[in-house]
């Protein structure tokens, strides 16, 4: 975890003390265990600091259900979130600044997915406020259709 807090710039948001206006957004978040693991490292090294929290999002409704789960039994501060990268409908960069004041964005999501509108506005969009660290898997079934 301290890698990707380091290769996210969060280092930097804690030495300014910023711990308690990070908001970190995992696209692709699927059960949610690396937005708190995220989160309790943030937390645990900025102990002094109002708690950072995070915003799931994925398309596997119970994914998201598992998520809010375990964030809830690990005392994480997220919230979780439903949304159909494939069909890719909704105004998501909106909800992202608007509601919930996200700094920080983590993506995994598969190339079609990476391609898709919304979240290429969401790396335009909150490439100027926040910092974006993108990962590209491979489908490990060559016929999948993600």
């Amino acid at each position: 975890m301290r890698a990707a807090a380091t290769l996210m710039a969060l280092d930097l948001a804690l030495k300014d003390q910023k711990a308690a206006t990070t908001v970190v957004c995992d696209l692709g978040c699927g059960d949610g265990e690396f937005l708190i693991g995220l989160l309790g490292h943030i937390n645990a090294v900025a102990s002094n600091l109002s708690a950072a929290q995070g915003v799931g999002i994925d398309y596997n409704a119970e994914l998201i259900k598992t998520a809010g789960l375990n964030s809830n039994t690990q005392g994480a501060k997220a919230e979780w979130l439903i949304y159909n990268f494939n069909v890719d409908q909704d105004d998501l960069v909106s909800t992202l600044i608007n509601s919930h004041q996200v700094t920080h964005v983590f993506i995994y999501l598969v190339p079609k997915q990476l391609a898709m509108p919304t979240v290429r506005g969401v790396s335009i969009v909150l490439g100027g406020q926040a910092l974006l660290v993108s990962l590209i898997m491979a489908a490990t079934d060559p016929h999948s259709t993600l």
